[in-house]
């Protein structure tokens, strides 16, 4: 997951929330320690932590020192993003998505830091099948130790 791709934090949240999360992984990650929903997925982004502390309309934590604006929540990140005024509401367009922003604070621009944002468990994994139907031997004897794999084709 890059910037380039997601150029804000909510943009993936937003798109994971309603498409869910996937992964490419290479080809030579050892996945014996992968475990289904117990093994997890952190996500890191360059704009995760800014240096503002605003009031939110709800955390995700329901932490009411965020919730008051007396430390950083990860929801002021909305306040920030490029959304259009649309019907009376603020709109993010990304992709093949939308989303609301409760309200844009255009009068500062954060300074932002990388961090993770976003922790999700792993469940499966899914090896795109090449145009010939050829596994790669390590995948086949991954899932053959049990491993959760699914053969898709792209």
């Amino acid at each position: 997951m890059g910037k380039e791709f997601y150029p804000f934090c909510p943009d993936y949240i937003e798109e994971t929330g309603r498409l869910g999360a996937s992964k490419r992984v290479p080809v030579d990650l050892d996945l014996s320690g992968l475990e289904p929903f117990k093994s997890r997925m952190f996500f890191i982004h360059p704009r995760a932590i800014a240096d503002v502390k605003e009031r939110v309309d709800f955390c995700p934590k329901n932490n009411t020192s965020h919730i008051n604006g007396d430390e950083f929540c990860i929801r002021s990140l909305y306040y920030f993003v490029d959304a259009e005024p649309e019907d009376g509401k603020y709109v993010r367009k990304i992709g093949s998505i939308s989303y609301e922003v409760p309200w844009l604070i255009r009068s500062k621009k954060p300074g932002y830091s990388a961090g993770m944002f976003l922790s999700l468990p792993f469940t499966h994994l899914e090896y795109v099948l090449p145009d010939d139907g050829m596994v790669d031997e390590r995948v086949k004897r991954a899932r053959d130790e049990g491993r959760p794999i699914e053969f898709v084709k792209e």
